[in-house]
């Protein structure tokens, strides 16, 4: 896994997180053959809908509880995956996520946060 560059900032999230983006990179490597692409964690420099848990102030452990994932088909390309692939792929991430996460299909990213 990887961010999309140095602008993403990990820095500030929650322990809980990392198990989780280890189990959904194994995903997308898999389905995908690319590793998992992480968009947006605690940054400010990104814009979220107020009460988002990518801003630690906003969780009650005070840690970033959220990250955003590419949903290309393929590294190489900008096509977003369509379709019955997305869903397909969708259920996958939220099976890998796991119970305690809530995986939301955002159009042109997946939102992965813990939600307990």
């Amino acid at each position: 896994m990887r961010t999309k560059d140095k602008s993403v900032s990990l820095e500030q999230m929650s322990p809980a997180m990392w198990p989780m983006a280890n189990r959904v990179d194994h995903v997308y490597r898999e389905e995908l053959g690319y590793e998992l692409m992480i968009t947006a964690g605690s940054e400010l420099t990104v814009k979220h809908k107020k009460g988002s848990f990518h801003y630690p102030e906003n969780t009650p452990d005070k840690f970033c509880r959220a990250i955003d994932c590419r949903t290309r088909a393929s590294k190489y390309t900008e096509t977003q995956l369509q379709g019955d692939k997305r869903i397909d792929f969708h259920n996958k991430i939220i099976v890998a996520a796991g119970e305690n996460f809530q995986v939301i299909d955002e159009g042109n990213h997946f939102n992965i946060e813990l939600d307990r």
